[in-house]
């Protein structure tokens, strides 16, 4: 009804109308009045608003979105000649494109229902619906994400390049306008998902193969949190031979990094390779944070650049070529605790800045042949102790040395030669100092040569003519069931050791010399 007294017909209804209390007379109220007062200032007046004709659903509990857990309530209201009819509730936990059923033979009139949602996993952007089972025309659809966080499951995210090509997780290219909650469905980019969606403890981020030039750094702050075990985890593609995901910064300077991190801990990154950014990731008081058969590739200045930051793990990477001939590092620390395990630190200016903090590297090869260079670099803030590490192989060669301590009176303490630094460390007892006699490093492939067998890209075995020093050499302590047999029953030296395609151990008795090497 028009100020004017007039009655005019608009193309939709406002969910008020019919909405108020059931007790309240609703007899002032022209005809349709559905029987029902509406909500508002002409509620219960001449002046109310028509009902609809026909029949028709409100739905009221999470129209526009929230959070739900455990035992829910969800309220809707009927109207028209869908009172009298049976409903039934459903669930969706991906927008509105597939629907489980919660429960039928509602009768419409009841207008609500308790959900238990134990069972139903975990949602980023769910919606639930309440339909007719009698016309299947009368529904009404929550309209913003709700998300379900179920005990158990992870909500899992998808992103994807503009090919399919060599796909492990999509079936669809990459697109702004996509949810990125279905594998048909991926956004193209980490930062949309991070943006959009509240990530909690145990949600994926699967990034499929392909190349990605980002025009920003990968930034993830204090809201997106795991916790212990329950980690956030980003994971990009395992299919080797189509080169995995690659994240390019494409800025090489200028403080930007490939991925930062700030006042986060509980994530874990898996299978990316990291470029083109003044560092591969900077960590700025972060904590409790692991990386994965990750590449830091080709960065202007660090492949890791950690500030404050604790219980930094960096397992089964290949950290090689960040800086330049002249300066920067392949770890830089500071006031900062990390440890570096199965490993490779290879073709940087300093394998390893510490500037304050502490390292713990087992497992690992690290290198460097540049002419000043050096593999530890030790700030005048710590000393030789701020390594911890043995069952390591070093390699200091044109012009590079071992390890150098700097010292803010009297000159600096150079260690050339891997004993040096153990008597001068008292680690790396048990650490090798030999060619490891790897497949291609100049590409990037730091498979161990095998005489007994090495692992393709493409899952087959091809058999060297040597084999490397740095096969069944790790700490025997070490886990090494992973890697297939034979395996020596001792884990192998490298980014590779205890995985699927770790080199396979010689059958044949063999001895290694150890120190002075």
């Amino acid at each position: 009804n028009s100020i004017t007294g007039q009655w005019t017909n608009d193309t939709t209804f406002s969910r008020l109308i019919d909405a108020g209390n059931p007790a309240t007379p609703y007899f002032s109220e022209p005809s349709p009045n559905g029987q029902r007062i509406n909500i508002g200032a002409y509620g219960g007046t001449g002046q109310a608003s028509h009902s609809p004709t026909g029949g028709w659903f409100t739905v009221v509990s999470y129209y526009d979105g929230g959070s739900v857990q455990g035992e829910v309530t969800l309220n809707w209201i009927a109207g028209g000649e869908a009172l009298g009819h049976l409903v039934s509730i459903d669930w969706s936990p991906v927008g509105d494109l597939a629907w489980t059923n919660i429960v039928t033979d509602i009768p419409a009139s009841q207008g609500t229902i308790t959900w238990n949602t134990v069972g139903f996993g975990r949602a980023a952007c769910g919606k639930w619906r309440v339909v007719s089972q009698n016309n299947t025309n009368y529904y009404d659809t929550s309209k913003d994400c709700i998300t379900l966080r179920d005990e158990t499951g992870s909500i899992p995210y998808y992103v994807n390049d503009s090919s399919v090509t060599g796909d492990v997780f999509c079936t669809a290219i990459g697109n702004s306008l996509n949810s990125g909650l279905l594998p048909s469905d991926p956004v193209n980019s980490i930062q949309q998902i991070i943006n959009t969606y509240k990530l909690e403890p145990v949600d994926i981020i699967y990034v499929d193969t392909g190349l990605y030039l980002l025009t920003d750094s990968v930034s993830i702050g204090d809201l997106d949190s795991g916790a212990g075990t329950n980690r956030i985890t980003v994971q990009g593609s395992t299919n080797r031979l189509s080169s995995g995901t690659v994240l390019d910064r494409q800025v090489n300077a200028g403080g930007t990094s490939v991925i930062r991190l700030e006042n986060v801990s509980g994530l874990t990154f898996r299978d990316l390779v990291l470029r083109g950014g003044d560092s591969g990731v900077f960590l700025q008081n972060v904590e409790d944070i692991t990386f994965s058969r990750v590449t830091a590739l080709l960065n202007g200045q660090y492949g890791f650049n950690m500030n404050f930051s604790q219980n930094v793990d960096i397992q089964n990477s290949v950290i090689r070529r960040n800086g330049s001939i002249t300066n920067g590092s392949g770890i830089r620390l500071s006031f900062s605790a990390a440890t570096l395990i199965n490993s490779v630190v290879w073709d940087n200016f300093n394998g390893v800045d510490i500037n304050a903090g502490g390292l713990n590297v087992s497992n690992s090869v690290l290198g460097s042949s540049y002419d000043g260079g050096r593999i530890y670099y030790v700030g005048a803030l710590s000393d030789v102790t701020a390594v911890n590490g043995d069952y390591n192989n070093y390699i200091a060669q044109a012009g590079a040395t071992l390890a150098e301590r700097e010292k803010t009176t009297g000159g600096n303490d150079y260690y050339q030669y891997l004993q040096d630094w153990v008597f001068a460390s008292s680690q790396d007892s048990n650490s090798l100092s030999h060619q490891p006699l790897f497949f291609d490093s100049n590409n990037g492939d730091f498979s161990l040569l095998s005489q007994s067998g090495r692992f393709l890209p493409n899952g087959s075995i091809t058999n060297d003519a040597f084999t490397s020093p740095m096969i069944d050499t790790g700490n025997p302590s070490s886990i090494f069931t992973n890697e297939v047999s034979p395996n020596g029953s001792r884990i192998n030296i490298g980014n590779q050791g205890n995985s699927t395609i770790a080199s396979l151990s010689m059958t044949n008795p063999w001895l290694l010399a150890l120190s002075y090497n």
